[in-house]
């Protein structure tokens, strides 16, 4: 099934990739196969582990299964004072 990213910030680049992933796939699953089958640097490798993966209703745990074609939110971590 077809996972359309968009991602935010620092994981802007994501956005608009898309990504062809069995059904019951796992956020973590995810994670590895966005790092392996999209073609990115180094530097976004680093990003995508460190990102919140959301729908457009909640954020999604590592253990999440993922049942139906979707479009995901790539949050990265943000500081502030």
């Amino acid at each position: 099934m077809k996972i359309e990213l968009r991602g935010f910030g620092s994981a802007r680049a994501f956005s608009g990739k898309n990504i062809d992933v069995p059904v019951q796939t796992s956020i973590g699953e995810l994670r590895h196969m966005i790092t392996t089958q999209l073609e990115i640097d180094e530097s976004l490798k680093t990003i995508i582990n460190t990102c919140a993966f959301a729908s457009t209703r909640q954020v999604l745990n590592d253990e999440y299964r993922l049942e139906e074609p979707q479009v995901l939110n790539l949050l990265p971590p943000v500081c502030g004072g």
